[in-house]
């Protein structure tokens, strides 16, 4: 059974061979599934806030 993100690595890796990002990156990054799992979006959310206060708030 494949999940959501284990669908858009296959799909990244299947195209052009696995050389569709090395074509359009001067280094290419290395694709793997999260392993943050439902957890992830809340994640993100969080750090996004905390770059937010960071920058506009404090001024770091």
């Amino acid at each position: 059974m494949l999940l959501g993100g284990d669908r858009i690595v296959a799909s990244l890796a299947d195209l052009s061979g696995g050389r569709h990002l090395a074509d359009l990156c001067l280094s290419a990054p290395q694709v793997v599934t999260s392993t943050f799992g439902d957890e992830s979006v809340s994640l993100g959310a969080v750090r996004f806030a905390l770059d937010h206060v960071e920058r506009d708030v404090l001024g770091l």
